[in-house]
């Protein structure tokens, strides 16, 4: 499972109309996951943007309407993350960073 938390980081300046999210995805030993796929929906307008994340697990969204989104990550082997209430202020860099989890045991019915 990908667990997906926020942090605020107010990056005001004056005459923006834009905002941002940006994070870092690792998995639970604190290792960096690259090649995650990160995927933004804001939720008033339906616009979707991907990005994969770089050698370092990082990500960016830069020039986005602000507003609330859903992030959702996704790493081959771990179980996918959601954050369904990121709110992404006015001038603001919002950041997210993810912890990702390998899958659980699967239990089998008899």
């Amino acid at each position: 499972m990908l667990a997906v938390s926020f942090l605020p980081a107010k990056a005001l300046a004056q005459g923006e109309t834009t905002s941002a999210i940006v994070g870092e995805v690792r998995e639970a030993t604190n290792a960096v996951v690259p090649g995650a796929i990160v995927t933004i929906t804001n939720h008033e307008t339906g616009l979707k943007r991907r990005a994969q994340t770089d050698q370092a697990g990082r990500f960016n969204f830069p020039q986005l309407k602000p507003g609330t989104y859903s992030v959702r990550v996704e790493a081959r082997g771990f179980d996918p993350g959601k954050n369904d209430n990121v709110t992404a202020g006015l001038g603001q860099k919002q950041t997210v960073d993810s912890r990702s989890r390998w899958p659980g045991p699967t239990r089998r019915s008899r």
